[in-house]
């Protein structure tokens, strides 16, 4: 079944009313027809499934039945990734967002080689977030993750929730399953994976005074867009 997120002021009595776009895609690419069944959320954790109603170039759906779907993870997964070249950033996004990574921090560190413009900030940033909705659609979950744009290492060093966990290829002694041990399974987590280059070893040293473990990801170095796959489902497998 097709799946559309709603913004929640757009359900009421009953009924489901869609954004122009969706309205255009429902009709126009996946050819659907009145009377057709797809499945809404809001991001409260309720999906509804509504019977599509056409009424010229707007579509509604009236919602047929409700039901709660147990898709997210009981860990909540801040993910805060050292902002990388090219196309990276949507790869971890849509593959991230599908794993259950809750909200997401991009950081321009040391190490980072890309440097946005504030101009085009805020574009990429809706880029972004357009591409986390449509993984949430079509991954199945209930809730979109939060996409929080681009900050310094330092802000996110003091915005931690839960537990701070920093990946870093040097360490030798703490891996990821060893940290987990000690972490709350319907805790949160904050993960810190660096870019490209990785992150420095003053910026571990700052997030260890920050509280924050540094954790070894094995003996293999991982590109920065597979250690943020591996790392944010090895939090997640089994919680």
């Amino acid at each position: 079944m097709h799946r559309f997120y709603v913004l929640p002021q757009n359900i009421s009595n009953n009924t489901v009313v869609f954004a122009p776009e969706q309205g255009r895609q429902i009709k126009n690419v996946l050819r659907l027809r009145a009377g057709d069944t797809v499945a809404a959320f809001d991001g409260s954790g309720q999906e509804f499934c509504v019977s599509l109603h056409f009424n010229g170039s707007q579509i509604t759906g009236n919602i047929i039945s409700t039901c709660h779907p147990k898709t997210e993870p009981s860990v909540k997964i801040t993910l805060v990734q050292g902002l990388p070249k090219g196309e990276k950033v949507e790869f971890i996004l849509q593959k991230c967002t599908e794993i259950g990574i809750s909200a997401f921090i991009f950081v321009e560190s040391v190490r980072s080689v890309p440097r946005i413009p504030q101009e085009r900030l805020k574009g990429r940033i809706e880029r972004w977030r357009a591409i986390a909705k449509e993984a949430a659609e079509q991954s199945g979950r209930v809730c979109l993750p939060t996409v929080n744009g681009v900050s310094r290492f330092a802000n996110a060093l003091e915005n931690v929730s839960g537990a701070g966990l920093i990946a870093w290829e040097e360490e030798r002694h703490r891996t990821l399953p060893d940290a987990l041990e000690r972490i709350n399974p319907a805790g949160e987590v904050t993960l810190f994976i660096g870019p490209e280059g990785g992150w420095t070893p003053d910026e571990v040293s700052q997030a260890e005074a920050a509280g924050i473990s540094s954790v070894s990801l094995g003996s293999r170095i991982l590109r920065t867009e597979t250690a943020a796959i591996v790392a944010s489902a090895l939090i997640i497998y089994g919680r």
